[in-house]
This record gives C-alpha cells, sequence and structure tokens, in this order.
C-alpha cells in the first residue's frame, strides 16, 4: 500500500513523463525548463536521496530521465 507522499511523487512523475516520452520517439528534449527538471529529481528523492546529475550537460539531462523514468516504470507495474 503507498503513502499519501510516494502517491504525490509517482503523481509528479506521471504528469512530466511526457518529457521522457519526448526524448525516446525523437532523440531530444524540448522545453524542460530547470523547474520541471527540479520536480523530476526531486520526486525521483524519494527513492533515491543522494541521486545528483549535472544539469548543464545535455546527455546528463537525458540520461537523468531515463534513470528516473526506467524506475518509474517499475513503480508503476508492480
Amino acid at each position: 500500500m503507498s503513502t499519501k507522499s510516494e502517491e504525490k511523487h509517482l503523481q509528479t512523475l506521471s504528469m512530466h513523463k511526457h518529457f521522457y516520452d519526448f526524448l525516446i520517439n525523437t532523440n531530444s528534449v524540448v522545453g524542460l525548463t530547470p523547474e520541471i527538471r527540479n520536480e523530476i529529481v526531486n520526486a525521483y528523492k524519494v527513492h533515491d536521496p543522494y541521486f545528483h546529475y549535472n544539469d548543464r550537460c545535455n546527455a546528463c539531462i537525458a540520461e537523468m530521465l531515463h534513470i528516473v523514468y526506467n524506475w518509474y516504470k517499475t513503480q508503476i507495474n508492480d
């Protein structure tokens, strides 16, 4: 059973999943503002509080999306 805080972080990731889907389909990221990146990373930090990525590196941002949303998939399929 999920707690409300767990549900909230999964809801946040669900709300922003279209950025990951766009990355998968086009191999590019468009419109992902620093504020949205922070929301995504903070939601993931519920799982891994020490997670960090280089937010000044486009490849690192794409890798962050892969890490977060591959984990997210495991959570919604359980």
